[in-house]
């Protein structure tokens, strides 16, 4: 008698694959709703932690950390980081370009870099 039709394990495995295939494409690309955790918030002379619904999420639990003898100089009041540590802005907009905030020393006039990676979220200090 010859076979007509698929066979159980062809069933299943072509079930499998496109399963696996369903869920990576659902990953990589995400709904438009981002779901902000942790933000940055700037002023010129300090910043504040803060996480989605607003409370302080600092270790020292204090809600603004001034910087002594520091200025900041930087291009958005806030930065906010998804839970895949993708930065956005204070509008919720990805960052298109590394974001430098910039620390100036107000008594020696020395200034140091710290630049937040778009896509990735790195912080480096230069």
């Amino acid at each position: 008698m010859t076979g007509r039709g698929y066979s159980m394990m062809e069933l299943v495995l072509t079930i499998l694959l496109i399963s696996i295939i369903a869920v990576t494409a659902t990953t990589m690309f995400p709904g438009k709703a981002v779901n902000l955790g942790h933000f940055i918030n700037l002023n010129a002379t300090g910043y504040s932690f803060a996480n989605a619904s607003g409370s302080v999420d600092h270790p020292g639990g204090s809600a603004s950390i001034t910087l002594q003898g520091l200025t900041l100089t930087f291009p958005s009041a806030s930065y906010a980081f998804d839970g895949k540590g993708v930065p956005y802005d204070s509008t919720s907009t990805a960052l298109a370009s590394p974001a430098t905030i910039t620390l100036t020393d107000t008594a020696s006039s020395q200034t140091r870099s710290v630049v937040i990676t778009q896509q990735t979220g790195r912080v480096t200090v230069q």
